[in-house]
């Protein structure tokens, strides 16, 4: 409350109208942000995914099917709710600025939102308990234990390979992947943001007209 801002910093001053579009605005872009890095991850999540339950020669089980289905379902949601925030996006006539669209938006950070943990749990089912008992890098660097390594954890693939992958995985999971964990659900905007923004966004006039027609023909 007592930090000096100079006049010519101010842009908006007692106008809560432009002030709280200032703040949407700012609040949809940051979504879309969101929508667009969790696309690439979720692409890399896939791929790494699917090279795991290889390496396991477990690709052809129904639930790591079903597994690895869940991850690209994932995925395509995020890439198509970012491609079509910015294919139906708007012009604004003041600056000639693209807005996105806010359906898509938020219903891809909200998609995500609700459902990078099952991400996790399908990564998990696909890597098994190898994701925490798997030798560390420091293991490997030994050379007498990578000799061990590379024979013990040959699977589907050579020994070095598969623990690769797994160095990779447990970092998806349990190191870098504890932070995304809480990154997915509260940054850009909480679960209840999200919710909030695409209820008071979303056009109802269509499906309340196609409802109201049914109606009016109704005796």
């Amino acid at each position: 409350d007592n930090v000096f801002v100079p006049w010519e910093r101010v842009f908006v001053y007692k106008d809560v109208e432009r002030g709280t579009r200032l703040a949407l605005l700012f609040a949809l872009w940051h979504r879309l942000s969101a929508v667009s890095y969790r696309a690439g991850l979720a692409e890399y999540l896939v791929g790494l995914g699917r090279l795991v339950a290889e390496a396991n020669g477990i690709e052809g089980v129904p639930h790591i099917q079903k597994d690895v289905v869940d991850l690209i379902a994932f995925a395509e949601i995020q890439k198509l709710c970012a491609k079509m925030a910015a294919y139906e996006c708007t012009k604004d006539d003041a600056t000639g600025m693209a807005i996105p669209n806010a359906t898509y938006t938020n219903i891809g950070k909200l998609y995500s939102n609700e459902n990078y943990l099952n991400v996790m749990r399908s990564l998990i089912d696909i890597g098994g308990g190898l994701i925490v008992t798997a030798p560390s890098g420091d293991d490997y660097a030994n050379e007498e234990l990578r000799r061990d390594i590379s024979k013990y954890l040959r699977g589907a693939i050579p020994g070095e390979e598969r623990f690769k992958l797994f160095l990779l995985l447990r970092e998806a999971i349990s190191l870098l992947g504890g932070e995304e964990s809480v990154i997915h659900i509260h940054a850009e905007g909480s679960i209840r943001a999200s919710l909030i923004e695409l209820y008071r966004t979303y056009n109802f006039d269509e499906p309340k007209r196609i409802i109201g027609k049914l109606l009016s023909q109704m005796k």
